[in-house]
This record gives C-alpha cells, sequence and structure tokens, in this order.
C-alpha cells in the first residue's frame, strides 16, 4: 500500500506532536517535583547518641515526601546493617522550621512528638 505526500506529512506531524507533548508533560514534572522539595528540605536531630559501639542511637528525621510532611523518631540499629528502626511517625500540617533538642530534658522525654 503505498502513501501519498499528504498522508506521509500527516503522520509525521503527528509523531513530532506526540513527542513534543511528552517532553513537555516530563518536563513539567521534573519542574514541579523539584520546586516541591527544594521549599521542604529534610532535617534530622540526633536525639540520643550512642555511647558505646553497642547503643544504638536515636535521631529524629523530617521528610517531604508524597505531598505529605512527616516527622519521625527512629532508632538505628548499628548491628544489623544500620536500618532504620521507626519508633514513632507522625504527618505534620506545616513543615518545621528548624529541629532543636529540648534543653530542659536533654532531648530523652519518652520520645513524644
Amino acid at each position: 500500500m503505498n502513501e501519498s505526500m499528504k498522508e506521509k506529512r500527516a503522520r509525521f506531524m503527528l509523531i513530532g506532536f506526540f513527542i513534543l507533548v511528552t517532553i513537555f508533560a516530563f518536563s513539567s514534572r521534573f519542574d514541579r517535583k523539584s520546586i516541591e522539595s527544594d521549599n521542604h528540605p529534610p532535617a534530622a536531630l540526633v536525639l540520643e547518641p550512642g555511647i558505646y559501639r553497642t547503643d544504638d542511637p536515636i535521631v529524629a528525621l523530617y521528610t517531604y515526601k508524597n505531598n505529605e510532611q512527616i516527622l519521625g523518631v527512629y532508632k538505628i540499629e548499628s548491628n544489623n546493617d544500620y536500618r532504620f528502626k521507626a519508633i514513632r511517625t507522625v504527618k505534620l500540617i506545616n513543615a518545621p522550621y528548624k529541629l532543636a533538642p529540648d534543653k530542659n530534658e536533654k532531648g530523652k522525654k519518652k520520645h513524644s512528638i
């Protein structure tokens, strides 16, 4: 089946149009995600450092994931390939300005958030 010049031109125009739409969609998605992550940088705070090599430190981490702001308290298991074990996580309404230790309790206030 032979293709006329008009049909060939229409086919290339459609291919070019869909390529441009795809490129635009990927670029706008990338820009939106980078802007969201720049507005909410991750933050971390050591609540209890491990004094001895066998002690597991406890840290608080703030992240912005899937359009949710999450603050979590984790135990880092040093004897298990440094895996993070969640003690408690909560979803926040607003991003924290800064994470700082509790000066009165020295960060050891039973990890209540």
